[in-house]
């Protein structure tokens, strides 16, 4: 079966049902010129001299066929004006008479037809055509909808047709301009129509489970209807109610009228062959029409919303933008009926036909959305739970942003000086796996300063922004430090800040000095090689960091070669570090303390003569300490006397090869030998500081005695 839409003509505004096939649908029909004709699609209209179908008309006089008839008005034109100047002819339409009918004139405008294929959709939940649309068909067998756009209108913005799957396992989403559901076509915004055009059904699953649902074989257009009160039509036909009962009787008028005219025809209106009867709808005329949230206009956009949490939770903003509709700060109209706001706890206060609606939060079941700063937040508004008084459908997603506040920085300080560390305080750890040292804030924010507050100048936690320096080498120069909010925890920004690493001009206050021995005694510190030198540590008062000799710093040391004297400990900065300290120590010098390992003993090699003295080969030793020669009986003397020996064997012949000297290595030489020449002789003895030195000294035993000290140096006989 095909349903098609009619000028109205005759009585305007008659209401039919029609028996339909299990796979058709009720129909909502909502212009104010409609006429719903019923057309069987496998007999078509009978043309002219042919016999009649028995369809629910009867045309004598036209050269062509009622289903082949376009509404011939102009965007404007009442009803009123459709039936004073466009009736024509003595055509019957459904109990119109012959003075009152005139014929349909099918128009010669250029129209392009949008094809709406169902897909899935089983049923028709709403349709509703305006004025772009010119005509429409409905074909219940493959379920394919026509509507018919003249080609003055560019831009189609009247359609609401909307399909169902019975069963509830899909949701229809829309109409799109492609077989896969891509393009999606949003008549709101208007959909432009420049030659045929295809929609398709889009639909998706609901994740219900399938309910058996059964579409009656006998399910009526009762939805359609037409308000006779905005019609301008003359009083006889305006006052008269129409029902039911009314209806039958004027179409038996109207068929008793045909039968005078054509008996075989009204005969086959009558009773129509192999045909189901026709039933007649519910005519009554509704108070209010349903309303559709799809074409919901608010008073105002929804203000943004500021960002908020709860001990570092976001807090949800859905519940405030709610309120807003709650105590009317915004109100929603749709095709200017103001809607009722009820909350659907109170929906068992509704006890009239109206229009409510009520607000629901995404966020009770989706953690990702209402919650953070940005433009990707919604509400939903839904038709309140009262569906025996609620004429409002569908629903509509109405989007909010939410804000967060920007990051101040305030008294950083743009320049440090140098300390060996970098401009950041490092934990060493990276909990967050980004390959980058974490950031101990709190920290980093003593060592430059620095106040990170928000847009209120509220101080802001550490854990809702951070800190970072990708060029933080601790070495003089500049790093670039980047404060950075967590949006995700409500704050936005970003501020870069130039640091300054400086030399550092060290004063007495900036530095900790001491000597590196915590055992010295300053009283007493004994020379070395002359002098006393006893090592220092020189630490950064701030920080603790100790500074490296020789390349942070020099150690100046003053009066400190004589014993007895105070000497003075000065430092002298260099490198990253600059300016002199003196007298930051101060000791005593004590005399050298002569060692084994501090002295350096030899004995010079001696010539061979046949005529030398008893004791010719005898060497003085010779001591030196600290690059200075040691002096007998002034700084040492000895308390074993030099003793020689040889070295190695020693075998001596005359000039016939006789033995005249042998001698065994480590054997003593006697003052009066002759030693030959190329004896290698051993000499030993042992030193302890004079008495009368004023600069050296030695190890004392347990008796305060020094310890001697004792050499063997070898020379050789040339």
């Amino acid at each position: 079966m095909r349903i098609k839409r009619l000028m109205a003509v005759g009585i305007a505004g008659i209401l039919m049902a029609a028996s339909i096939s299990t796979d058709s649908v009720p129909v909502y029909a909502t212009a104010e010129e409609d006429v719903i004709e019923f057309v069987d699609s496998d007999e078509p209209v009978a043309e002219e001299g042919e016999e009649d179908s028995g369809e629910m008309y009867l045309e004598e006089d036209s050269d062509e066929g009622l289903d082949e008839l376009e509404e011939d008005s102009e965007e404007g034109d009442s009803a009123k004006d459709l039936y004073d100047d466009e009736i024509e002819s003595d055509d019957l339409l459904l109990g119109g008479n012959a003075e009152e009918v005139e014929e349909l004139e099918e128009i010669d405008d250029i129209y392009y037809a949008m094809n709406f294929y169902p897909g899935e959709g089983k049923v028709i939940s709403n349709l509703a055509f305006g004025k772009d649309i010119s005509d429409w068909e409905y074909d219940a067998e493959s379920g394919v909808m026509t509507a018919y756009v003249p080609a003055t209108v560019k831009v189609v913005q009247s359609v609401r047709y909307s399909l169902i799957v019975p069963d509830g396992s899909k949701e229809f989403t829309g109409w799109y301009l492609d077989e896969g559901h891509k393009e999606k076509a949003d008549f709101s915004q208007g959909v432009t129509v420049e030659s045929d055009l295809d929609l398709y059904a889009g639909f998706r699953n609901t994740g219900e489970a399938p309910e058996e649902f059964i579409v009656s074989d006998s399910v009526s257009i009762d939805e359609a209807a037409i308000d006779k009160a905005a019609m301008d039509w003359p009083e006889e036909l305006v006052s008269a109610e129409i029902t039911p009962e009314s209806l039958a009787a004027d179409v038996a008028e109207a068929v008793a009228d045909v039968a005078t005219e054509a008996p075989e025809a009204a005969a086959d209106i009558a009773e129509p062959a192999d045909e189901e009867p026709i039933a007649m709808a519910d005519a009554a005329v509704p108070e209010k029409e349903h309303l559709y949230l799809e074409d919901a206009k608010l008073s105002r956009q929804i203000p943004a919303q500021i960002y908020s949490e709860n001990g570092g939770v976001p807090k949800p903003a859905g519940s405030d933008v709610i309120d807003l509709f709650r105590q009317g700060d915004i109100t929603v109209t749709v095709d200017g009926n103001k809607l009722v706001f009820v909350d659907d706890g109170n929906a068992s206060s509704i006890n009239m036909e109206g229009y409510y609606f009520t607000v629901e939060d995404p966020a009770e079941s989706d953690a990702k959305v209402n919650r953070y700063v940005g433009s990707n937040n919604y509400v939903t508004l839904v038709p309140t739970e009262a569906p025996k008084y609620n004429l409002v459908e569908g629903k509509i997603d109405v989007p909010f942003e939410i804000r967060g506040t920007e990051l101040s920085v305030k008294n950083v300080n743009s320049t440090l000086y140098y300390d060996g560390a970098p401009v950041l305080v490092y934990t060493g750890g990276d909990n967050n796996g980004d390959g980058y040292p974490d950031v101990d804030t709190n920290a980093t924010l003593s060592r430059i300063g620095g106040v990170i507050t928000d847009s209120n100048n509220e101080v802001l936690s550490s854990d809702r922004y951070t800190i970072t320096a990708a060029n933080d080498s601790a070495n003089i120069g500049t790093v670039l430090v980047v404060f950075e909010g967590k949006a995700d925890r409500g704050v936005t920004g970003r501020i870069t800040q130039n640091i300054k690493i400086v030399r550092r001009e060290i004063a007495a206050a900036d530095v900790t000095v001491s000597f590196a021995d915590k055992n010295l005694n300053a009283s007493s510190v004994p020379m070395v090689n002359g002098q006393a030198t006893p090592a220092v540590t020189v630490r950064l008062s701030s920080s603790g960091n100790e500074l490296v000799k020789d390349r942070d710093y020099s150690v100046i040391y003053s009066d400190n070669n004589a014993a007895g004297k105070t000497a003075a400990v000065g430092i002298k900065f260099a490198g990253n570090y600059t300016g002199t300290l003196s007298k930051v120590l101060t000791f005593t010098v004590a005399k050298d303390i002569l060692s084994k390992d501090s002295i350096v003993a030899s004995a010079p090699d001696k010539g061979y003569s046949i005529f030398a003295r008893s004791g010719y080969f005898k060497s003085i030793p010779v001591l030196t300490y600290g690059g200075k020669t040691l002096k007998l009986n002034t700084d040492y003397v000895y308390v074993e006397q030099p003793t020689y020996y040889y070295a190695n064997d020693v075998v001596k012949k005359n000039i016939f090869g006789r033995v005249t000297l042998s001698r065994k290595a480590g054997q003593k030489i006697p003052d009066n030998e002759s030693v030959p020449s190329g004896a290698v002789i051993n000499c030993k003895f042992s030193v302890v500081p004079s008495s009368a030195s004023q600069a050296y000294t030695a190890n004392k035993d347990k008796s305060g005695k020094y310890i001697p000290i004792s050499f063997t140096v070898t020379y050789k006989m040339r």
